[in-house]
């Protein structure tokens, strides 16, 4: 190359170096085997180029050593160079360059090439592109991708083999049963709590007038109490909601159903707070469950600890795989209390108008408000009595007119058990009032009449079991009759105190063995107050409290406290 040397440089004289766009672009010459700057590139420059050896190891060597040095933050162990784009007709440098770094133990450098021999140049600039782009640099992807006109959705592309044998999303048990719950709130059980398990589940509810207004339409003498069919009508919505996947359910029936304590909604400003439970019943860890609960119902108010309410057995009744061609024994008790129901109406002379009903249970105590006034007719005598009970139209009284579906509101069956007080009461005028304490049974079919003013046909017999206890079954159809739909035996009920239509909260929690009213006792009043409870409460009655002033001695006084006193015990 000496020999052209002097041409050479004649023939590029006129070349003049320009400055890189990029102020911080650097180049490692192969020529010097060290770093030069844009105006070391003159004629001369391209001469020695021609005629001299090529230091590529040097160069590369000067160009990890100067790098490192410039990285004040860089730690020793990281290489001062990050990638290596070889462009030219091939990948011939790759091997050379490998060789360099491993003689400066310099590991983890990316390497890539534009061209390569025997491979789509295509291909390979892309790749190239890609590998740098992965790497952090700044490409521009139109000119990459040839993209002059606007972008194009590639449709038709082929399905990729997605691997889904491993899940990297955890959720908690908590959480999976609130995004995968069956069943919404309900207006009548509320909702499941989460976290409880299919042996054990729990639902919890506020009853409010607020969400359920035609509880205010329930009244006893004076306070709103949430009747005591929707203790029955909780542990129905909620067996229904573990009813087993692809079986017709015929019947709930409940058994030995107590109600410990009424649910009390002091005003329409308070919720209280309702849990309803259930646990399997006789379940010994084998496949021979019965399918049985046991369920509870628990509330709470202001802090106070939780008070159980009701409490019993549940299980759903599934319609039979294959049909009997034979009379069940069930048909024949469906067809007894048919022929009841047409004797009953038969033999009873005395009518009583829905208007003339109603009126006598408030005055003893039972305001029954529109919702809750569902017999719209009534004849009775001996100690039974049919009537008619029509579904209330709750719906329209609930917020936004929305309501859960149900089987039977606790209203329609309120008014169903509204009957034994006239079989209970003979006149015109009711005397005896009473609540529900205990079932025997209840047996509700799956094949109700629903909808507001559908009607039910049926009958209740009464007998008195004890001083103030009764006991009641009561029988309700659909106007056919073929058999009936609600059955309620064994009926245990307690008589309400009469005498007054107003009592506190405190006198009307209902129990099987009584009923608390608080007196005062006159053994501690004083001679004033004495007087005026007297005179409040029994001046009315057989005897009367003389007019002129108490003596001033304290024998007098004492012996007019005296005669008062066996006065009041005599009237009580």
């Amino acid at each position: 190359m000496d020999l052209i040397a002097k041409d050479y440089l004649q023939s590029i004289s006129h070349i003049v170096t320009m400055a890189p766009e990029a102020s911080d672009m650097r180049m490692f010459s192969s020529v010097t085997g060290q770093h030069i700057d844009h105006t070391d590139l003159g004629p001369e420059y391209w001469v020695k180029n021609l005629t001299s050896p090529v230091l590529f190891s040097d160069a590369v060597r000067g160009m990890s050593r100067k790098l490192a040095k410039s990285r004040r933050h860089g730690r020793k162990a990281d290489p001062a160079i990050d990638f290596f784009l070889e462009v030219g007709p091939h990948a011939a440098l790759k091997g050379p360059l490998r060789q360099v770094l491993e003689s400066e133990a310099l590991s983890n450098i990316g390497y890539s090439a534009m061209l390569v021999r025997g491979q789509n140049a295509v291909d390979s600039a892309v790749l190239a592109a890609g590998a740098l782009a992965s790497r952090g640099v700044r490409l521009d992807f139109n000119a990459v991708n040839n993209a002059n006109g606007p972008p194009r959705v590639l449709v038709g592309l082929p399905s990729y083999p997605w691997n889904k044998s491993h899940s990297y999303w955890a959720v908690s048990r908590q959480t999976n049963d609130f995004l995968k719950r069956r069943h919404p709130h309900h207006s009548l059980l509320g909702c499941r709590v989460i976290g409880t398990h299919d042996l054990e589940p729990t639902w919890r509810h506020f009853l409010s007038v607020a969400e359920n207004p035609w509880i205010r339409d329930h009244v006893v003498h004076g306070a709103i109490l949430y009747p005591g069919a929707g203790i029955l009508v909780m542990p129905i919505e909620a067996a229904q909601q573990l009813a087993e996947d692809g079986r017709k359910i015929k019947n709930v029936r409940l058994r030995s159903v107590r109600i410990q304590k009424a649910l009390i909604v002091a005003d329409e400003q308070t919720a209280l707070e309702v849990f309803t439970r259930l646990k399997r019943h006789g379940d010994t860890g084998d496949a021979s469950w019965s399918g049985c609960w046991e369920f509870s119902i628990f509330s709470c108010q202001d802090g106070q600890p939780a008070e159980e309410n009701g409490s019993g057995l549940v299980n759903l009744e599934y319609e039979a795989q294959a049909q009997d061609h034979l009379m069940s024994g069930s048909q024949i008790v469906h067809q007894a209390r048919k022929s009841r129901f047409d004797q009953l109406q038969k033999s009873h002379i005395s009518t009583m108008t829905a208007e003339n009903f109603y009126r006598a249970t408030s005055a003893v105590g039972l305001a029954y408000g529109t919702s809750f006034q569902g017999v719209t007719e009534l004849t009775r005598g001996g100690g039974s009595c049919c009537c008619v009970v029509k579904v209330p139209d709750t719906r329209s009284v609930m917020p936004g007119n929305v309501e859960s579906g149900h089987l039977i509101h606790p209203t329609t069956l309120d008014s169903m058990i509204h009957c034994l007080f006239a079989a209970l009461n003979d006149g015109p005028d009711f005397r005896d009032a009473a609540v529900p304490v205990a079932f025997d049974s209840v047996v509700v079919s799956a094949t109700l009449p629903s909808g507001p003013n559908a009607q039910f046909q049926g009958f209740a017999t009464v007998t008195r079991t004890a001083s103030r206890e009764i006991e009641a079954n009561v029988y309700m159809s659909c106007s056919a009759w073929k058999e009936p739909r609600v059955q309620i035996e064994g009926m245990r009920c307690r008589e309400l105190p009469v005498g007054r239509t107003s009592y506190s909260p405190s006198e009307l929690q209902v129990a099987p063995i009584g009923t608390l009213t608080w007196k005062p006792d006159i053994d501690l009043l004083d001679e004033d107050a004495l007087r005026s409870f007297i005179a409040s409460h029994y001046s009315a009655r057989r005897f009367s409290i003389s007019p002129q002033p108490v003596s001033t001695t304290a024998k007098g006084a004492l012996t007019q406290l005296h005669q008062a006193i066996a006065q009041v015990r005599l009237s009580l």
